[in-house]
């Protein structure tokens, strides 16, 4: 198996599709082995690593995991911001902190429930406070290794009250709000395995709403950025 230099060495696709030989390569048993599956080569067989000349180099490890999520649940601790506006250019990013959940049945795949509470001021002169609920479903590449790259995509209620002054050139407009807002997100994010117990996240993504009113002036979309802390178990 050909391990170029510089891949981590728990990312090298080859080892873990050694044993698919006669696979088509348009095959999910093949193109997900390594990067969304572990499956490494059986004990029979004996890996070896060459240069690209064909020479051998070493006597190859199966691959190893770094950490193991499979059939895991998490609790986890949420910060980030929360950017929006309004359709005459005004722009917000109000900072906030929340909760999550999430099941990972296999170690690929994560089902995540994050609650956010989001304000402009955190006291009693709040002029904006926003609270999303999102629910995703996430995929995770190189699960078993300490650097998890994901994507995600799934639904958001933002329930949302809003009595907001900002000015607009010269111009003071008033803005009011009390109800929720519904619509589908997407993100990307990146997680770092701490021990086998924890890790940090760090996600962006975006909403987009689909049942703003007409003559509301609030921009139908929103960019949420989050950081977490999260404990396995």
């Amino acid at each position: 198996v050909h391990h170029r230099a510089g891949l981590p060495v728990r990312w090298a696709p080859g080892w873990h599709r050694y044993h698919l030989r006669g696979v088509p390569h348009y095959s999910p048993r093949y193109w997900a082995a390594g990067i969304f599956i572990y499956s490494p080569p059986p004990r029979a067989h004996r890996v070896v690593v060459v240069d690209g000349a064909g020479r051998r180099v070493k006597n190859a490890p199966a691959p190893s995991r770094a950490v193991d999520r499979n059939n895991s649940f998490s609790v986890g601790l949420r910060g980030g911001s929360y950017i929006s506006g309004y359709d005459d250019g005004a722009s917000y990013g109000d900072l906030g902190l929340g909760l999550s959940l999430s099941y990972r049945p296999v170690e690929a795949i994560g089902l995540d429930l994050t609650w956010m509470h989001h304000s402009d001021s955190w006291d009693e002169t709040a002029e904006r406070t926003q609270d999303p609920i999102s629910a995703s479903v996430e995929l995770f590449a190189f699960p078993w290794t300490r650097v998890s790259p994901y994507a995600f995509v799934g639904l958001t209620s933002t329930p949302r009250a809003a009595d907001d002054t900002y000015f607009h050139g010269t111009e003071e407009v008033h803005y009011q709000a009390n109800d929720a807002l519904f619509g589908p997100h997407a993100g990307l994010g990146i997680e770092f395995a701490v021990g086998q117990s924890a890790s940090l996240s760090f996600d962006g993504r975006y909403i987009g709403y689909v049942d703003v009113h007409d003559g509301d002036t609030a921009l139908p979309g929103a960019l949420q950025g989050q950081m977490g802390l999260n404990f396995y178990f």
